[in-house]
């Protein structure tokens, strides 16, 4: 079931972009973290809506500021809540956005 759904929702570029992406170790202070595939694809799932809607957002709010040629950088800081909310939706972002 998870797996149709990471076919459903992301193109073959960004499924290949995905797994090579997150299948790589990364380093938190003196742990090493390792995803597995099913591991990547299910957070992919729970979470790659919320992000990709937060690029697109970002990248909305960054070329309005350039057309006005506001010189103002601004903080944009998407905190993505795994808490079920009043819709019964995961993932839905909560964006603190300065500037």
């Amino acid at each position: 079931m998870v797996a149709e759904k990471f076919q459903e929702l992301f193109s073959a570029d960004e499924r290949r972009w995905i797994l090579a992406e997150f299948s790589q170790s990364f380093r938190i202070e003196s742990a090493f973290q390792d995803f597995s595939r099913e591991e990547i694809i299910r957070l992919a799932v729970k979470f790659g809506e919320s992000l990709k809607l937060n690029e697109d957002l970002y990248e909305t709010i960054r070329a309005m500021k350039a057309r006005r040629k506001s010189g103002r950088n601004f903080d944009f800081e998407p905190s993505l809540d795994e808490a079920r909310d009043a819709h019964h939706r995961q993932g839905t972002p909560l964006l603190l956005c300065t500037g």
